[in-house]
């Protein structure tokens, strides 16, 4: 069974300044059926389907109250409100307060094996939300949801136990806006209480009983966490985390593999997606989860105990309300913690799921470790479909390649793409574009790029060698040219297109050209051995570069993004050059339009 993970978005406090329209609460109403009715199997759903997710449709229908009118409004307020119970039970664990009942349609399984007087369902609820609850909150440092001053009857966070609609495995529900949580050291102003909804059963659904429970209290107290912190956190983020913390807490349950089945459409924006009358986006919703992946390549190449990145963004951006010109509260705890902001992390991402592998050999710079459990999933999804995931070696992909274009030196001293007139024309921000590209007898290959926002536009070279089972990648350099020497040893040549600008728009599309040109040997520094030296390379920091008298006036340090980290006043014959940034690769450029790349460890 699908998951659906419904976060109950409804403060019905709220109001807002909009006249009713019919058309858009029945639209509204109709998405809210379709959550309440489906019975679609989740393995229908994995390979082109939509999956169904209630968190967009209930925060579209809050964030626009008042164009609601009253039918839609009530229907809205039912799904909103704390679960009651002909005959309640209710179960304290050492940190939640359980209420379910063992009669009616939301009855639980009574068997009791242990003879506690407790199902055995509620003490398997209690043992894993207990579990998560610490390894959250007493491990990881987050703070606890914020207490509902005993509405549900204690202190404690609230789990509302009963027959959930079909294929919901759980939900969360913000209620009352605390403003500044003073249970907190940090000020808050937007945190709310709120309570969890679990099934009564998890009969159909694919993975045990226990499996389900895990990931769903993963996912659902993750929600109840942001909320604490901020209510105004974005959904794509939100979900994002909640998919990611399934992965976190408990690493071997794959149940959010099937959200990687979003990266078939690389060029959608990974928060793209919103419910939208003239333009029903939520079925590319899904992206929203599937950026768990990229949240858990921060985590596996940055993240220490002095880094936990999720708990400082929370905090960070506990101030957060709306930010058209990007993710202020993302970006700046990822640039505090490791330099790097949501956009180059968003680069990067897109190279490595380019080469979707965890063998350091082949490359060291873009791997994810489980990587061999999402090919597995995704050759099994798309095991008679080409045309959507490409496997082009057994080492290299899946990849979903948007087209193909060649270069034959013997022919052509040059060839062009076009994004508008060879591809789709689609290049959401956060996304990415593929392609193959193939050349022939050419010495080497320029590849340049022009596009329309030039900054915000990247492009990346994978080159892979099947004979030797390694890849390299070529980072874009600031006058957005790369050049492949020896290009026919490489029988892969990917072109991963990214753009990674700040203003949220998924409508509007960045357009671009490729331009490929064969070209002659490259100067390398062997060849001016005679005339500049520099080393040592690799280095620990310090580079010493010697040349000519007068042949060098500055000196400039760029970053692998092509950012630039230092200009230097050359000194007769030698200077020394200091790299203060992190670990990995740099461009020092001569004055004398010499480039060398250089390696710090």
């Amino acid at each position: 069974m699908t998951k659906i993970f419904t976060t109950l978005l409804l403060v019905l406090s709220v109001q807002f300044a909009f006249a009713q329209d019919d058309v858009y609460s029945e639209y509204l109403l109709s998405k809210l059926q379709e959550l309440e009715h489906d019975h679609t199997s989740s393995h229908g759903r994995h390979h082109g389907g939509k999956i169904n997710c209630g968190t967009p449709l209930f925060l579209e229908a809050h964030r626009n109250w008042g164009r609601l009118n009253a039918k839609a409004q009530a229907a809205f307020t039912a799904s909103s409100g704390r679960h009651t119970y002909d005959s309640p039970k209710v179960y304290e664990s050492q940190y939640f307060t359980l209420h379910y009942t063992l009669t009616g349609d939301d009855a639980i399984d009574a068997t009791d094996q242990d003879g506690n007087n407790i199902p055995d369902y509620i003490d398997l609820v209690a043992t894993i939300s207990d579990n998560v609850f610490k390894i959250d909150i007493q491990d990881r440092g987050f703070n606890a949801p914020p207490s509902d001053s005993g509405l549900g009857g204690s202190n404690k966070p609230d789990i509302y136990i009963y027959n959930l609609e079909s294929g919901v495995y759980g939900t969360v529900a913000p209620e009352v806006n605390l403003g500044d949580n003073s249970a907190t050291t940090i000020t808050e102003t937007a945190s709310y209480t709120s309570h969890m909804n679990l099934r009564n059963n998890y009969s159909g659904f694919g993975g045990s009983e226990e499996e389900n429970l895990k990931v769903t209290l993963a996912h659902e107290l993750s929600h109840m966490i942001d909320f604490g912190y901020n209510y105004n956190f974005p959904t794509w983020f939100l979900e994002a985390k909640g998919a990611w913390e399934e992965k976190r807490i408990y690493p071997n349950l794959t149940d959010n593999f099937q959200y990687l089945t979003s990266f078939v459409n690389p060029d959608y924006a990974l928060d793209y997606g919103s419910y939208n009358i003239d333009d029903n986006a939520d079925e590319k919703s899904t992206r929203w989860y599937s950026g768990w992946l990229l949240f858990q390549l921060v985590y596996e190449n940055l993240e220490d105990q002095t880094h936990p990145f999720f708990r400082k963004i929370l905090e960070r951006g506990v101030g957060y309300t709306s930010d058209e010109w990007g993710y202020s509260f993302i970006n700046g705890e990822l640039e505090d913690l490791f330099g790097i902001d949501l956009n180059e992390a968003h680069r990067r991402f897109r190279v490595t799921m380019g080469l979707m592998t965890s063998d350091t050999n082949m490359n060291e710079d873009y791997v994810l470790k489980d990587v061999a459990k999402y090919k597995n999933y995704l050759k099994d999804t798309y095991s008679n479909d080409g045309e959507r995931y490409s496997f082009l070696y057994k080492d290299f992909g899946p990849i979903s390649v948007e087209s193909e274009f060649s270069l034959d030196a013997s022919a052509n001293e040059m060839v062009e793409y076009s994004s508008a007139t060879d591809g789709n024309n689609r290049l959401n921000r956060l996304a990415a574009d593929y392609l193959h590209f193939q050349s022939k007898g050419a010495e080497n290959v320029e590849i340049k790029l022009t596009a329309d926002e030039d900054e915000d536009v990247m492009m990346d070279v994978i080159l892979f060698n099947t004979t030797t089972n390694k890849a390299t990648v070529l980072t874009d350099s600031s006058n957005h040219t790369l050049t492949i020497e020896n290009p026919d040893q490489y029988e892969f040549k990917i072109i991963v297109v990214t753009r990674n600008d700040d203003e949220l728009d998924g409508s509007t599309d960045a357009t671009y050209q490729i331009t490929a040109k064969k070209v002659g040997n490259v100067t390398s520094l062997v060849d001016d051995l005679q005339k500049i030296t520099i080393g040592p390379n690799p280095t620990n920091g310090l580079i010493n570069i010697s040349y000519d008298a007068n042949t060098v006036k500055n000196i400039l340090v760029h970053d692998i993004t092509g950012k630039l980290k230092g200009t230097f006043e050359a000194k007769t014959f030698n200077t020394d050059v200091v790299l203060d940034g992190e670990k990995g690769m740099y461009f020092i450029t001569l004055d004398n339009g010499k480039t060398f790349k250089v390696i710090k460890n």
